[in-house]
Order: structure tokens, then sequence, then C-alpha cells
């Protein structure tokens, strides 16, 4: 049995209140808030803090969220800064007004993405996929462009687990095999990491994947997400 909580949050649209950045920023993360000069990227920042302190705190169980902080690496991966000998690793994710966060046994890796979906993005996500890939998303029996914005959140949820983020070339992350299975999730295996696995799901406006050890089950109640 491994060790993992998973946080999330679907709906604002609107930036922090003061009293909300109190609670859930530690300094640091407080002054990083402010010098973001979006709105946009202020309510990113803090959805993806918001639900990674929470993720962290079901495992640690800890109701202080405001002790717990949460740094960047060379590659901007997250990794806490707690003063438990247990501290978690943590993958997260957001996309518009979704965020989402796993904190997990920090020898177990996993990596997770979400992304809107977006017509307007389908040709960006098909010109980074592969011909092998291409192929694959037409053999899906599924919408192309979800297909494809599956693949891309897939490739991205790998490239955290790996500790890289995008910034190799993306046929390295090449999907070898994608399966729709009979519940509406899909299931992928990659080509040059063969003892990793995706765990993908289209949930309502947005596409989420999980990557994690190939021998590892996954189990997830999806329909928390709104299904």
């Amino acid at each position: 049995m491994i060790n993992a909580c998973l946080a999330f949050s679907l709906g604002r649209s609107s930036p922090p209140i003061e009293t909300e950045i109190a609670e859930f920023l530690r300094a640091s993360e407080l002054t990083y808030f402010r010098q973001l000069k979006s709105t946009i990227r202020q309510r990113q920042y803090f959805l993806g803090r918001q639900v990674g302190k929470e993720a962290i705190s079901l495992y640690l169980n800890e109701r202080n969220l405001n002790g717990i902080e949460i740094s960047s690496g060379v590659f901007h991966q997250p990794f806490v800064r707690y003063r438990s000998i247990d501290t978690p690793a943590l993958t997260l994710s957001h996309s518009a007004d979704f965020a989402v966060a796993i904190a997990h046994e920090p020898g177990h890796i996993m990596g997770i993405d979400v992304e809107q979906i977006d017509s307007g993005k389908t040709d960006v996500f098909t010109r980074s996929l592969t011909e092998h890939e291409k192929s694959l998303a037409r053999l899906t029996p599924c919408e192309q462009n979800l297909v494809c914005n599956v693949m891309w959140t897939i490739k991205e949820a790998l490239s955290k687990a790996i500790k890289c983020g995008m910034t190799i070339p993306l046929e390295i992350l090449e999907v070898e095999k994608l399966r729709r299975e009979g519940d509406g999730s899909f299931l992928a295996y990659f080509k040059h990491f063969g003892q990793y696995k995706a765990c993908s799901w289209l949930v309502p406006g947005f596409a989420l994947s999980i990557a994690l050890p190939k021998r590892t089950d996954l189990q997830m109640d999806i329909r928390r997400f709104g299904i």
C-alpha cells in the first residue's frame, strides 16, 4: 500500500483575498506571489499552492497549512519544506480555474498534469506528437481533439515524474501504447520509459493525467471531479 493524497480546486475565477493569502502562503511564497503582475498568474499560483498544501496536510495529518512551504526546484518542480522527517514529495498542475496536486511517498515517483480542453490548441498539441502518436490518436475511439489533449497531459505528467519538465525533446516522452478503458479512462505506456504508465481521464472541460510506476495499481474515484 502506497500512501498518496490528492487535492483539487475547480471553479475559482478570482484572485484570493488577503485573509486567504495569509492562511496559505509563507513569507517566501507571499513575496513571489506579489511579484506576479497578472491576476491570472496570481490566481493560478495561489490555487496550486492551496491544493498542494491541502494534499500535504492530508498526507501528514497537519492542520496548520501555513507551516508548510512549497518551493521550486531548478526546473520549477515543486518540493516541500516542512519540519517533519516524513516530508512527502509533491506534484501539482493548474490550468484555467482547475488546480490539482498529489502528495506522495518520496520513494514512489508520480507526476500529474491537467489541461483545459481548448479547440484552439488542438493544432499545437497535434504538432507536438510523433507520427506514431498521431496514428495512436486516430485509432483511439474518441474525438481527435480530445485525444490530442489527453496525449499532451500524458507526456507532461511523465516529464514531471522524471523531474525534467518539458525541457527535453518531446519525442523522448513518446507514447508507445494508448488504450481506452471500459470506464472511459485512458491507459498509456511509453516507448523510452517502460517502467512507467499513465492513467488519464476527461473531466468536465479538462484532460487529467497521472504518470506513475508501471506496476502500481492506482485506485481513485474520478466521480469526485464532477463526472
